[in-house]
């Protein structure tokens, strides 16, 4: 369902097993109506008009998660993704590294395009030429150390 502008998520409710949903380059200021997707793997709504992470906490089963190209300002709202191997954030509003603490199965992390000290970035292990963390691992625990 990738540009159909789509203002809001919802309908959802019986779809229990679905494990991919694509909702990418809409128009969704909001997540909501996806508590009952519990058996979701990947979610990506990228390119939307999402200014905070939230109601994710039913998708523990998740894998991957992309929320890049929005308006996000906080790393929040990730406390239940213990599952999550790959995180995308880049290219939102985000200038404080936080939130990441219990990500310990996190192994992709996107994160350029943002407005972190590019001196902590480094510190951390850097990125590579394509925006990923080198060291996912590093910005957990520095989450974990820095509450």
């Amino acid at each position: 369902m990738i540009r159909n502008s789509i203002s809001k998520i919802s309908g959802l409710d019986s779809l229990k097993n679905l494990e991919l949903l694509i909702l990418s380059s809409n128009q969704i200021k909001e997540i909501t109506g996806l508590e009952n997707l519990t058996n979701l793997k990947e979610l990506s709504l990228a390119r939307n008009q999402l200014n905070k992470i939230k109601n994710l906490d039913n998708l523990s089963n998740l894998n991957i998660l992309n929320l890049e190209w929005n308006n996000i300002a906080k790393i929040e709202g990730l406390h239940n993704l213990i599952n999550l191997k790959e995180l995308h954030l880049g290219y939102n509003n985000i200038s404080k590294i936080s939130g990441l603490e219990n990500l310990h199965n996190l192994e992709v992390f996107y994160i350029e395009g943002n407005d972190i000290d590019p001196n902590l970035i480094k510190e951390l292990g850097g990125l590579d030429s394509r925006g990923r963390a080198n060291e996912p691992q590093n910005f957990v625990e520095y989450c974990r150390t820095n509450k």
